[in-house]
Order: structure tokens, then C-alpha cells, then sequence
């Protein structure tokens, strides 16, 4: 008469949520290998975070976490964890968000010279910046124009002349470059004058 018995077995349940906060992450790579190092699982998180596999020869497990979503660091973590008979050993692995880009806003405003309340209308403004980023703005009722979610750096404003009133010449060259400060609002005006010239008058018999 023969006498069988069978290893016993439990459930694994790793879940994988940000860092210092209870949310959790869906789409993480999950690898489970054994006391030996032999992979035993390899799947992603579901719309819960977690992954659970059943029926686990007991005993002790690594958890790690390979590739990550968008928005998340890699980690090397490792969790050991027991699988325990007839009973479930869980791990969690807490994954560090990325660092959003900081962002800074520029506002241009065109007035007329010793006159800020006249504000000009109309004004095309070419913005370029860093990684080859360029805008053209143009000027409200207000003599304002905005822009925003611009990375920090230097950007390089250009009045286009022939966008200016034809009564009116652009003060200086019209070009300037302006730093955005991180998560900052900067604003630049540019002033505009009225075109003058001479009147000659002769008077003869």
C-alpha cells in the first residue's frame, strides 16, 4: 500500500503604490524568483496594484519590480517574503515619483513710451527658447499677450515691426532676452513712440 503526500503550498500577493501615499500603481513589472534565484513569475500590476499567484511551494520568495510607468523611478528594491501554508505572505514595493519639470509663465505687454495707458493692439511677439522652441504671440485690446508651461531657461523676445501701428516705431531694437524663473511669472514690456519728422515752411514774394 502506497502512501502519498504532496508539498505544501500558499498564496503570494505583492502590491506595488507611490511612495508615501496609499495610490496605488498599475503596469508595474513584477518578478518573483525562488530561494535560488530561479524566476517564478513575471506579469504586471492590475488596475489594483497587485499581483497574486497561488499555489506557491512554501517557503521564502524575492520580490522586485522591473520596468516602471511613465511618471516613476526604477528601483533595485527587493523584498523578501514567507509564503506561508495554506495562507497568503504579501510584500509591498513602494515606487518614487519623478520630478515634474519645473514651468514658468512670460507675459509680453507693448505700451506707448511715457504713456503705459496706451496700450497697443495687434503686436506680433516671437518667443524662442531652449530646446528649439519657438511662439508667436500677439497682442490683445489690453497690449498683452501670455504664455505658460514654458521650461525654465533663457528665451529671446522679437517685436515684428511691421506688426506695429503704422503711426508708431518700436522703441530700441524690439529684441531682448529674458530669463523664466522656475514656477514664476515673468513679465517684459516693450514700448512703442510716436514717429515724428521735420516741417520745413518758405515764405518768398
Amino acid at each position: 500500500y502506497a502512501f502519498e503526500v504532496e508539498p505544501k503550498v500558499g498564496d503570494l500577493e505583492v502590491t506595488v503604490k507611490e511612495e508615501g501615499s496609499d495610490t496605488i500603481i498599475p503596469g508595474a513589472e513584477v518578478i518573483i524568483t525562488d530561494k535560488d534565484g530561479k524566476e517564478v513569475k513575471r506579469t504586471e500590476t492590475g488596475d489594483d496594484g497587485k499581483v497574486t499567484v497561488e499555489d506557491l511551494p512554501i517557503g521564502d520568495y524575492k520580490v522586485t519590480v522591473g520596468e516602471v510607468p511613465e511618471g516613476y523611478k526604477e528601483t533595485t528594491e527587493t523584498k523578501t517574503v514567507t509564503v506561508p501554508a495554506e495562507d497568503t505572505g504579501k510584500a509591498v514595493i513602494e515606487l518614487e515619483k519623478e520630478a515634474t519639470p519645473a514651468t514658468g509663465a512670460l507675459t509680453v505687454v507693448v505700451t506707448e513710451k511715457d504713456k503705459a495707458e496706451n496700450k497697443i493692439e495687434g503686436v506680433e511677439v516671437t518667443v524662442t527658447g531652449p530646446n528649439n522652441y519657438t511662439a508667436t504671440l500677439t497682442t490683445d485690446k489690453n497690449g498683452s499677450a501670455s504664455l505658460d508651461g514654458l521650461a525654465a531657461g533663457n528665451y529671446t523676445l522679437t517685436v515684428d515691426g511691421t506688426t506695429v501701428p503704422t503711426e508708431y516705431k518700436v522703441v530700441g531694437t524690439g529684441t531682448s532676452s529674458k530669463t523664466v524663473n522656475v514656477n514664476d511669472t515673468t513679465d517684459y514690456a516693450f514700448e512703442v513712440e510716436p514717429k515724428v519728422g521735420d516741417l520745413e515752411v518758405t515764405v518768398k514774394e
